[in-house]
C-alpha cells in the first residue's frame, strides 16, 4: 500500500468507525478482565512524581529557612563581637591601642596584597575619623547593607585568635 492509499484508508469514515469500534471492544474486554486502563500506570507515576516534587520543594524551602536562621545567628554574633571591639576602643588604654594597631596592620596587609579592595578604603576612612561615628555606622542596621558587609570583612575579626600573651595587658579581652 503506497502512502496515498494508506492516508485514504485512515481518513475514510468507514475505516475510522471500524477502528473506533475495535478500540472500544478492546477496552471493554480489558475492563471485564479487571485490567487497569492503559493510561493509569502513567497517571499514577505522574501523581508520585508530583508528590515527590512537592516534598522536595518543601524540603528545599525548609533548608533555605534554616540557612537564613543560621546566617542571622552568625550576623548577630558578629554584631556583638564588633560591639565589644568598639566598647574596648572607647575605653581607650593599652587594649584600644593594641586593637587599633592590629586593625591598621591588617588593612595595610590587604592593600599590599591587593585584598579586600572594596572594604579596605572604607575601613581606613572609618578608623581615621571619629570613633563614635565609626561605631554608629558599623553597628547600624542600615538598609544599604554596608555595615553588615563591613562587619563581614573586618580588620578586627582576626584579633579573636590572638593568644592572651600577645595582647597588651596579657589577656585577649575579646574572648572574655
Amino acid at each position: 500500500m503506497d502512502e496515498k492509499a494508506f492516508e485514504d484508508f485512515l481518513l475514510n469514515p468507514e475505516s475510522r468507525k471500524r477502528v473506533h469500534k475495535t478500540v472500544r471492544e478492546a477496552v471493554n474486554r480489558a475492563d471485564a478482565a479487571g485490567l487497569p486502563p492503559a493510561y493509569e500506570p502513567a497517571f499514577s507515576k505522574l501523581k508520585e512524581f508530583r508528590a515527590e516534587q512537592k516534598k522536595s520543594r518543601e524540603e528545599l524551602l525548609e533548608l533555605r529557612r534554616q540557612a537564613r536562621i543560621e546566617k542571622a545567628n552568625k550576623d548577630q554574633v558578629n554584631l556583638e563581637f564588633h560591639r565589644k571591639v568598639f566598647d574596648l576602643l572607647e575605653e581607650g588604654g593599652q587594649a584600644a591601642g593594641f586593637i587599633m594597631r592590629k586593625a591598621l596592620e591588617m588593612i595595610e596587609m590587604w592593600d599590599q596584597k591587593g585584598l579586600n579592595s572594596m572594604y579596605s578604603p572604607m575601613w581606613k576612612q572609618l578608623l581615621d575619623g571619629s570613633p563614635a561615628a565609626a561605631r554608629d555606622f558599623v553597628l547600624s542596621d542600615a538598609a544599604n547593607g554596608w555595615p553588615l558587609g563591613l562587619r563581614s570583612s573586618s580588620p578586627f575579626t582576626h584579633l579573636i585568635a590572638f593568644p592572651g600573651d600577645e595582647w597588651d595587658g596579657g589577656a585577649n579581652l575579646l574572648t572574655h
